[in-house]
C-alpha cells in the first residue's frame, strides 16, 4: 500500500476520532486489545464505527426507525386482535354445532321412549306470595308434575347411553350438526376450536362404528393440535381406534409418536399402548422397554405398580 496514502487515511481517520475522545478512547482501546494497533485496518475501522454514531444522530434516521418501530408495534396488536376474535368465532361455532348435535340427540330419545319429539316448554316458577296461597291440591299437582318432568329426564339419559353405541351411519343420521362441526374443523383447523372440532367428529365416527373415518379424523387432529399435550392425546386416542380395528403396527407407531411428545400426561398411557401391542406384535423386549420406563418415570404410582404386575407376566423373548 502506497505510505502517502496510508498516511492520509490516518490522518483522516484521527481527526474525525478527535472530535469524538470518548468515542477514540474506546474504539482505539478495543483495537489494541485486538492485536489490531498501528495498522491501517485501526483508521478504517474508526472511519466507518464513527460514520455509524454519525447516521445514528441524524433526526432522519431516528424518525425512520421509530416509524419502523412504531409500525411492528401496531401490525404485532393487530394480528392479537385478529386472532382473538378468530378463536371467539370458532368457539362460538364450535358451541352452535354441538348443541345442535345434544338437541338431536336428544330429541330422537324423546321419540325413542314415545315421547313428543320437544319437551313442554317450562313454565315461570311461581313466586313465594303465590307459594303461599296455593290450596293443598295445586300444591300437589305442581309436585306431581315436577316428578313426572324428573322421570323423564332420568328414562332419556338412559336412552341416550343405550344409544351410545349403536351403529348407523353418522353422517346420514346427524347430517345437520356434522356439517357443522366439519366447518369450524376446516375453518379453524389451526386453532383449538378446530382441533375440538375434529376429536369430536373422531369420537362419533367410532362410537358408531365407523372406524375408517375416526382414524381419518384423528390423523387430522394430530396434525392441527394447538400444543404438545394435545398432540400425544390425539395420538393416543388414534392408536386406540387402530387397535381396534386390528393395525397393530399402525397403533404401535402412533403410542411411539404419543410417547415422543414428552408430554406426562399423554406418555403413560402411551407407554401401556406401546406395551400392549408389541406383545400383539411379538415383540416382548419392547413391550419390556416401555414397562421399564413406566416404572421408572411413574415411581410410587398405581401406574408403576401395574407396570410392575405386567413385567412379571412378560414372556421371554423369540430369539
Amino acid at each position: 500500500m502506497d505510505m502517502t496514502s496510508t498516511s492520509s487515511t490516518q490522518t483522516a481517520a484521527n481527526q474525525t476520532a478527535s472530535n469524538h475522545p470518548s468515542f477514540e478512547k474506546t474504539a482505539r482501546k478495543d483495537m489494541n486489545e485486538a492485536g489490531l494497533s498501528g495498522s491501517s485496518m485501526d483508521s478504517t475501522q474508526l472511519v466507518i464505527g464513527e460514520g455509524l454514531l454519525s447516521g445514528l444522530r441524524e433526526p432522519k434516521v431516528l424518525g425512520s426507525i421509530v416509524a419502523v418501530v412504531l409500525g411492528l408495534t401496531l401490525a404485532y396488536s393487530a394480528w392479537t386482535n385478529h386472532q382473538a376474535t378468530r378463536l371467539k368465532t370458532g368457539n362460538d361455532g364450535l358451541f352452535t354445532a354441538q348443541k345442535a348435535l345434544s338437541d338431536q340427540q336428544v330429541r330422537e330419545a324423546r321419540i325413542g321412549l314415545g315421547l313428543p319429539a320437544e319437551a313442554a316448554k317450562a313454565e315461570t316458577p311461581t313466586s313465594a306470595d303465590a307459594q303461599k296461597k296455593q290450596t293443598e291440591e295445586e300444591k300437589a299437582a305442581e309436585a306431581k308434575k315436577r316428578q313426572a318432568e324428573q322421570q323423564e329426564s332420568k328414562q332419556i339419559s338412559e336412552q341416550l347411553e343405550k344409544t351410545q353405541f349403536e351403529k348407523f351411519d353418522v353422517d346420514a343420521k346427524y347430517a345437520g350438526p356434522i356439517q357443522q362441526l366439519k366447518k369450524v374443523a376446516e375453518e379453524y383447523g389451526s386453532i383449538r376450536p378446530g382441533f375440538e372440532a375434529r376429536v369430536a367428529l373422531a369420537g362419533l365416527y367410532f362410537d358408531h362404528g365407523d372406524l375408517t373415518k375416526a382414524v381419518e379424523q384423528y390423523g387430522k387432529a394430530t396434525e392441527s393440535a394447538p400444543s404438545a399435550l394435545d398432540r400425544g392425546l390425539a395420538f393416543n386416542l388414534l392408536a386406540t381406534v387402530q387397535e381396534s380395528a386390528g393395525k397393530g403396527s399402525e397403533a404401535l407407531a402412533a403410542y411411539e409418536k404419543a410417547v415422543s411428545t414428552g408430554e406426562s400426561a399423554a406418555q403413560a398411557d402411551a407407554l401401556f399402548g406401546v406395551a400392549r401391542t408389541s406383545l400383539a406384535l411379538g415383540k416382548p423386549e419392547r413391550a419390556r422397554t416401555a414397562l421399564e420406563q413406566v416404572k421408572k418415570q411413574f415411581a410410587e404410582t398405581p401406574m408403576a405398580t401395574r407396570a410392575e404386575s405386567l413385567l412379571a407376566d412378560l414372556p421371554a423373548d423369540k430369539k
